[in-house]
């Protein structure tokens, strides 16, 4: 609390629900990071990741982006140009993404370990290593 004003510091509890292969998931990541670091000090921000699978039946060999793309929506026409437009956004948010020719894998364990990484405060360094190492 401060002496001066009689208030306390701002502070915000941010959850986020999020796949660890979604790569806007991980442009809003850089984006959320860079707002925070706008603030005022002395705010706090405690922020904790919650899974959300974007397909629980993905196989566990993957599937190459177009594939998994053409079986959600039925084609991976346009694919190259909003490939493109992702690089672009990202770049603005520190993000180099790979090869658009990566797999999908299934995500329970990589949310399994973000969720045993709670237990020490780490979930969001695991959560920056997972979207790193994977993009």
């Amino acid at each position: 609390m401060s002496s001066i004003t009689g208030l306390s510091s701002p502070s915000f509890d941010i959850q986020i629900i999020s796949d660890n292969i979604c790569p806007w998931c991980f442009v809003g990541k850089r984006s959320l990071e860079a707002a925070i670091k706008q603030l005022p000090e002395p705010t706090k921000v405690s922020i904790s990741w919650n899974p959300y699978f974007l397909d629980k039946a993905i196989p566990a060999g993957g599937w190459t982006i177009k594939e998994y793309l053409e079986k959600h929506y039925g084609s991976s026409e346009g694919f190259e140009k909003r490939a493109e437009y992702l690089r672009e956004i990202g770049a603005k948010a520190g993000i180099k993404f790979s090869s658009s020719e990566r797999r999908v894998y299934p995500t329970l364990d990589s949310h399994c370990l973000v969720d045993f990484a709670k237990q020490f405060n780490k979930e969001n360094e695991v959560i920056e290593d997972i979207f790193s190492s994977y993009f």
